[in-house]
Formats: C-alpha cells, structure tokens, sequence
C-alpha cells in the first residue's frame, strides 16, 4: 500500500531529528523520535551483533538506548548522512521505512572511521504524530 506522501515527509524529518540527537548528543530531545518501548539493534557485515567492551548493542527499550550512547560515545564526533529512503504501509497506523546511511566516526583523534549500512525500521502513528517502534541496522561497509 503507498504510503501518503505527507506521513513519508514526517518520517524522514523524525529520522533526520534522530541523526542530530545523535550526532550533537541531544538525546534529551530523542523523546520526540521514539516509543519508549522502542527496540533498537545493530549489526555487522556477517550478521553478528555489533558490540563495544563486551557490549552487544541491542537494547529493548529508548531509554537503555540513550543512557548507552550518552555514556559511551558523548566525547565522540560523529555525521550521519541518510540517503534514499523506501516507505511501506502496513497498516494505517504502521508504516515500514527504510533508509541508507554513511557515518563518520571519530571516538578520538587515533580511532576514526567511516561506515554505512541501512536502517531498516518501523514507524507507528501516536496522537496524530508518528514515532519509531523499531530499529534495525545492517552495516555494509566499514573502514578505520
């Protein structure tokens, strides 16, 4: 089912919210992208979790997710850049969406790299508004 261009346009704004949140660690505003019961997962080019310090980053819920990125990566810099975007109608209230994405990652001046993969996601309508529910990342490239 097409999805209205209206609701595709709120979507990639909300994605674009959830790339400044994380690239300028405004997580307090992240309330406006997701659920809290958001479920959030990334993996790797062989389909394993990703992970960092013994971390496996798949959190069930926003605020595991925030308080994660919060503490770990707020001295870092980062810059996502979304690309193409793909949108589904599964319901009226339920749209899946999927987004490319290259990342710059410096956690300090010795340890940079440069990333990207696809978001796949879904979005559901809450009080005329639309927030995610879930978020997968497939990385497809990465190099230090």
């Amino acid at each position: 089912m097409a999805v209205d261009p209206r609701v595709a346009d709120i979507i990639r704004g909300k994605k674009l919210h959830y790339c400044l949140c994380a690239d300028t660690s405004r997580w307090h505003l992240f309330e406006n992208v997701a659920l809290p019961d958001a479920t959030f997962s990334y993996y790797d080019m062989d389909g394993s979790l990703l992970g960092r310090d013994g971390v496996d980053w798949s959190w069930p819920t926003r605020d595991e997710f925030v308080t994660y990125y919060e503490k770990t990566f707020s001295k870092s810099q980062t810059i996502h850049s979304v690309g193409a975007s793909a949108f589904e109608q599964i319901s009226p209230d339920e749209v899946k969406a999927t987004f490319s994405v290259i990342c710059r990652v410096a956690l300090d001046e010795e340890k940079q790299g440069t990333g990207g993969g696809y978001y796949f996601e879904t979005w559901v309508r809450k009080d005329n508004d639309w927030f995610m529910k879930s978020l997968r990342f497939e990385r497809t490239y990465w190099h230090v």
